[in-house]
């Protein structure tokens, strides 16, 4: 981002004058300061501690944002984001185009939590109006154009965590989700553990409101079931596994578990994932073979897959026969 404006040492000067010197910068280190940057951080901390609560703390922010500093930037960024105020998204929206990668993505996840302590309007034209429907639009349109997938995914996970109360709103954050679920390569794997977390997110706000489309279903379904991308380092695999995990929670929220879906999951190399396959057990109780699938996870060789396939035992099956529980109780685990 290209920006013009005085020096900084005289733009320091001006703010001195105007908000008094730092508490905890000495008159002899401001007297020997030679990196005004450092000066102006601890302005923008002090600003940010004061939970800019006077107009001269809100300003500093203001100015921030506008610095040159990409270090400044982000400080005052984030600071906004922390702050949960409203007021701030207009200020924040211009900078969700900034140069920097880790910008950007900073500024989306102060846009949504800027707008978490409200919700928006049900119904109406005026929920078009809202604040809600300001961010929402910001982070939609930037998801389309951006290409860093670290920035992508930060978007995706502001946008299904956003509080929408009109359903057609629900529909609109669904649907660029959605659409991305495809993606299977390795070098997109940050984008899509972002889209299934926002994913998670819409549906676990939204139960009773929302049924996620049957595209959205689908998409997630296959991650469970795969096939995924075969990765070597250590770092994919543990990503692989958090999508997988948040797919299945996701359609399990969502009411949309199968038998295959349960019996891939319950097979998966990840223990978090087979325990979330036995938890979603206990509340499929029109699931076709449930009863296999249950003991299938009370053999799970992880304690916690025994104790969430035991409390699904527990739920309907456990009439005449108590020696599942029994054996459990004699594992060196159980």
């Amino acid at each position: 981002m290209n920006r013009q404006g005085a020096p900084a040492l005289l733009v320091l000067s001006i703010m001195f004058l105007v908000f008094g010197t730092p508490s905890s910068v000495s008159a002899q280190s401001i007297k020997n300061a030679v990196d005004a940057t450092t000066i102006f951080r601890q302005f923008l901390f002090e600003a940010e501690d004061s939970r800019a609560v006077d107009p001269k703390a809100f300003a500093t922010l203001r100015a921030g944002l506008e610095s040159a500093d990409d270090e400044l930037r982000l400080i005052a960024i984030r600071a906004f984001g922390r702050l949960e105020r409203a007021d701030a998204v207009n200020l924040l929206i211009n900078s969700i185009t900034d140069e920097s990668a880790e910008i950007r993505a900073e500024v989306a996840n102060a846009l949504g939590q800027s707008v978490e302590s409200i919700s928006e309007p049900a119904g109406g034209e005026r929920a078009e109006l809202s604040v809600i429907a300001t961010v929402h639009a910001a982070l939609t349109s930037r998801l389309y154009k951006e290409t860093d997938s670290k920035v992508r995914a930060v978007l995706a996970q502001t946008l299904g965590r956003l509080s929408f109360r009109n359903t057609q709103s629900i529909a609109a954050a669904e649907q660029p989700l959605s659409a991305l679920l495809d993606m299977r390569d390795v070098e997109s794997l940050h984008t899509l553990l972002g889209v299934v977390d926002g994913l998670e997110s819409l549906t676990r706000q939204n139960v009773g409101r929302h049924s996620l489309m049957s595209e959205t279903v689908e998409g997630l379904r296959s991650i469970v079931i795969g096939p995924m991308p075969v990765v070597e380092n250590a770092q994919d695999q543990d990503t692989l596994a958090r999508v997988r995990r948040l797919a299945m929670s996701t359609l399990a929220i969502n009411g949309t578990v199968d038998r295959t879906i349960v019996e891939s999951a319950l097979s998966d190399i990840d223990p978090q994932v087979r325990r979330l396959a036995a938890t979603a057990l206990g509340a499929a109780d029109a699931l076709n073979d449930r009863a296999a699938l249950v003991m299938a996870a009370l053999n799970d060789s992880v304690a916690m897959v025994r104790y969430e396939a035991l409390r699904a035992y527990g739920d309907g099956l456990q009439t005449n026969d108590c020696q599942p529980i029994i054996d459990i109780l004699n594992t060196d685990d159980g």
